[in-house]
């Protein structure tokens, strides 16, 4: 990508950010995260789960103190 088309890129994103916030803000856009819990302490088994194809949608790390 040359720099030049840099400012259509991130005008495109931004919409795509607008339409998202427009969801987000109707009720219609529902994230998808693995309802299991997973800490720093097991955040290898959050990896494996995502090597393995056993997670659902994203994966959460809480990284609370």
């Amino acid at each position: 990508m040359q720099i030049t088309q840099l400012p259509q890129a991130s005008t495109h994103h931004g919409e795509i950010l607008h339409q998202a916030t427009q969801l987000a803000d109707a009720g219609q856009l529902r994230p998808i995260v693995d309802p299991r819990y997973f800490t720093l302490d097991t955040a290898l088994d959050a990896h494996n789960a995502v090597e393995q194809g056993t997670s659902v949608g994203k994966i959460v790390i809480d990284i609370a103190i």
